[in-house]
Parts: C-alpha cells; sequence; structure tokens
C-alpha cells in the first residue's frame, strides 16, 4: 500500500484578504456510497423511504451546501464501472461541480486501509488538497479513524451531526496553521 505523509495545510475562507490564507487547496471528502446514502440491503427496521436508493443524499447535499468550501471525491466501488459523469450525475445539478475525483483502484485495496491508501494516492496526485474527512461504512477500510465519520448503514442524524463537527474542526486546524 502506498502510504503519504500530507502536512501541508491551507483553506481559503470566503472573504479572507490575508495573504497566509491564500487558497492553496479544499477539504476534501472521500465518499462511500453503498451503507452511506443509502443501505446495503433493504432495511425493515426502517422506514421504507430510508431503504430507498439515496436516501441520505438530500442530508448530505445539505450539509454540502452549507459547506461551500468542501469538495466530494468518490471512494465507493460504484467508481469502477462508472465515469465521473456518471458519478456525478447521481448529486443535484448545484452540486456536481463539487465533485472533483474518484480515488484510483489499487492492487491492494482489498486489505485493511485500502481505502485509506486510494485516498492518500489520490492526494499524493493532487497535492494542492491537504485536508480530508472519510464518510464510509466500512471501518476496516481507513487506518486514520479519527478522520472517519463512520456511518451505521446510512448518513442519518447523528452522521450528520458528526460530520457538521469533523468539517469545523478541520477548519480550525486550518485556520490555526
Amino acid at each position: 500500500m502506498k502510504v503519504g505523509h500530507h502536512s501541508r495545510c491551507a483553506f481559503w475562507f470566503e472573504g479572507s484578504a490575508d495573504p497566509k490564507f491564500l487558497r492553496r487547496g479544499k477539504l476534501i471528502i472521500f465518499l462511500d456510497i453503498d451503507g452511506v446514502l443509502h443501505p446495503l440491503f433493504p432495511r425493515k427496521d426502517r422506514p421504507a423511504k430510508e431503504s430507498a436508493p439515496f436516501a441520505y443524499l438530500p442530508r448530505l447535499s445539505a450539509v454540502l451546501h452549507d459547506y461551500p468550501s468542501t469538495y466530494v471525491v468518490i471512494s465507493s466501488t460504484w467508481r469502477v464501472n462508472r465515469t465521473l459523469d456518471e458519478l456525478k450525475s447521481l448529486f443535484p445539478s448545484y452540486l456536481q461541480d463539487r465533485i472533483i475525483g474518484s480515488t484510483p483502484i489499487l492492487e491492494d485495496s482489498q486489505r485493511p486501509g485500502g481505502r485509506e491508501g486510494e485516498a492518500l494516492s489520490w492526494l499524493d496526485s493532487h497535492p494542492e488538497h491537504t485536508s480530508w474527512i472519510a464518510v464510509d461504512d466500512c471501518a476496516v477500510c481507513w487506518f486514520s479513524l479519527s478522520k472517519l465519520i463512520l456511518c451505521d448503514d446510512g448518513f442519518r442524524e447523528i452522521e450528520e451531526r458528526e460530520l457538521r463537527s469533523a468539517i469545523e474542526s478541520e477548519s480550525l486546524q486550518l485556520l490555526r496553521y
């Protein structure tokens, strides 16, 4: 697995004229789809509307709407058989420009931490981006658990609160840099 060190941090805050906040990158969300935007399988313990495809996309879209300096890179297996344009079309039109890529498929991606390896490889190819958060339902796919919003088979209220908190925390860390 390719491991990279990403200690460079910069973040653009709209309206900031201070040169130390000049844009060098964006906050990236590495996003899984199955188990995040909808349950892996229909759930009898939840309302039927929560088992529909992309049932939780409106909740994630609301978070992204509230944080316009946050961008998405698809880390889901959906990227294997779909183009970036096809993946973008799954999202509301006002967010499609903020879906900026998908992680590469690495040979050892099925091992523990494999999805994080793919994310770090993507970051290595895009050094202007340094700050990231993962939203996934697979804890074993990530070693950096402090950067993971672990979804319990859906991006529900608790995961929304955790993501908002993580975005705020990343923003504060970047301000201190």
